[in-house]
């Protein structure tokens, strides 16, 4: 029987890490604590109704899963999310978000979230929310949301 040689190994694992490392156009360089923080800014943006602010943490344009648009992803501009969001507004002139749970990893963000206020017809209301954000140098790239989207 042969002995293998125990001092291979950390030079084949060392070879194996290297070979497989992704490139330099496929990392991300956004820390988790960044994109958590960027992530904050972008529902403090929210909750001021700034449509436009909260929009400019999501790349140009960014992928969108949402009931509001579908059940397939679909690519919106910060243009088209801003006045997605403004139109929250006139349904609830007071909406807001309040985060119950954000778990940041990598360049993945989950959130929950109570969405709430009162509708135009003085109606009081609130949804949970839950959401896998996907950043990537900074921006969002990917939102898929999920709330139960009854009419």
């Amino acid at each position: 029987m042969k002995k293998i040689n125990l001092l291979l190994f950390p030079v084949i694992g060392l070879a194996f890490v290297a070979c497989n490392r992704p490139s330099a156009a496929t990392v991300n360089t956004s820390s988790t604590k960044e994109n958590e923080a960027i992530v904050r800014a972008a529902f403090e943006a929210f909750n001021q109704h700034d449509w436009s602010k909260m929009a400019s943490y999501y790349a140009e344009p960014a992928v969108f899963l949402d009931p509001e648009y579908g059940t397939e992803y679909v690519n919106k501009t910060q243009k088209e999310s801003a006045d997605n969001h403004a139109n929250l507004e006139k349904f609830s002139p007071d909406i807001k978000d309040s985060i119950t749970t954000m778990i940041a990893a990598g360049d993945k963000v989950a959130i929950e979230f109570i969405s709430s206020g009162i509708t135009a017809d003085k109606k009081h209301w609130k949804l949970p929310v839950s959401a896998v954000l996907t950043l990537k140098n900074g921006k969002i790239i990917k939102d898929a949301t999920y709330y139960n989207h009854e009419k």
